[in-house]
């Protein structure tokens, strides 16, 4: 839970300087943490919860380059309160707006898009916190 925790925090706009730093401070450590009776879906929980903050991380940065904050944002929103199904119709529409776009920052964001949307379904009840 504190994963999750961490994850909607992150959600919420906040940047760490690299996607390592977060890995480094929040997630290998509680890996390394995880007893060895840790059940297989616990683990894949705590890598879903890893997959989706690398993919935060690099969707913030591309959205403060190409000043896209305001679409990314209620996406975010709706992930930090555990909305899942919602996160996911809002990432697919901003993923439908960038498209159109030909710019490499688009296409980055295209592909953050779909990899977080992918983990989201695969781990909707984790994420929503249930």
């Amino acid at each position: 839970m504190l994963t999750l925790s961490d994850l909607r925090r992150l959600a919420s706009g906040r940047i760490w300087r690299a996607p390592e730093d977060w890995e480094d401070h929040h997630m290998y450590g509680r890996l390394l943490a995880l007893p060895d009776e840790a059940q297989p879906l616990q683990r894949a929980e705590m890598l879903a919860a890893l997959s989706v903050a690398t993919e935060v991380i690099q969707l913030l940065r591309i959205a403060r380059r190409m000043d896209l904050g305001s679409e990314l944002d209620p996406a975010l929103e709706a992930l930090r309160r555990g909305h899942i199904a919602l996160a996911t119709a809002r990432l697919d529409r901003l993923d439908d707006a960038h498209a159109a776009r030909p710019a490499a920052a688009a296409l980055r964001a295209r592909a953050c898009i779909l990899a977080m949307t992918e983990v989201l379904t695969q781990h909707e009840a984790y994420f929503e916190g249930r």
